[in-house]
């Protein structure tokens, strides 16, 4: 059980940073093409 529950919040964490860097990323590309 223990074991479990650090899976699944270990799988929260990731899709957190994943959604995290995901912004990121369109933030750079949007500024990128403002600055063109």
């Amino acid at each position: 059980d223990i074991v479990c529950v650090s899976c699944v919040i270990e799988s929260e964490i990731q899709a957190w940073i994943d959604r995290k860097s995901v912004k990121k990323l369109v933030k750079s590309l949007l500024s990128e093409d403002e600055e063109e």
